[in-house]
């Protein structure tokens, strides 16, 4: 039962985020259930490669180039989320701005080929979409400030007639409108 509430739960977030109003503008009411408890307006700060962030070095050169990409954190209030394609699917780094020190590095499930997420700076709200040749699915996560926690189970979304995801998210993998 359990499940069957929290897919409810999630069923409902897709249908927010995705209700697109009259002049063809994407809800944003999903990620504003889940608001950022705090707002950072500095730049970014960079990982301690030779520190602390010492078991990211294998991928500082795209750490460094994606925060410089940013001049404000772009996630959470508080971080910057940083992609990083990798053999097999996408890497995801979230970076407390502030510090540098990256608080999250892995593979978000799904992360094949056909794959994209989308999130806002003022929201903990992360949704990933992935198809795997058979079925779209969409994932919610919630960001906790040490990990994200999957909300709920994958949610299916249409295929297209090529095994891709019919409908793209509201925004791009860099947390910006389309």
């Amino acid at each position: 039962m359990r499940g069957i509430n929290h897919l409810s739960a999630s069923a409902l977030v897709l249908l927010a985020i995705m209700t697109t109003t009259a002049h063809g503008e994407t809800s944003a009411s999903g990620f504003e259930q889940f608001p950022a408890s705090s707002t950072y307006k500095g730049k970014p700060k960079m990982p301690d490669f030779d520190g602390r962030d010492r078991d990211y070095r294998e991928y500082r050169t795209r750490l460094r180039e994606g925060l410089a990409e940013q001049p404000r954190s772009n996630f959470a209030g508080s971080y910057n989320l940083v992609d990083i394609t990798v053999t097999g699917g996408i890497q995801i780094a979230i970076v407390e701005s502030a510090t540098g020190r990256v608080k999250w590095f892995d593979v978000l499930p799904g992360a094949w080929p056909d794959h994209d997420y989308a999130f806002r700076k003022d929201s903990r709200l992360l949704l990933s979409q992935w198809a795997n040749g058979e079925k779209c699915y969409i994932d919610f996560y919630e960001w906790n400030g040490t990990q994200l926690h999957q909300l709920g189970n994958s949610v299916e979304a249409p295929i297209d007639s090529e095994g891709s995801c019919k409908d793209k998210l509201a925004n791009s993998a860099h947390g910006q409108p389309r």
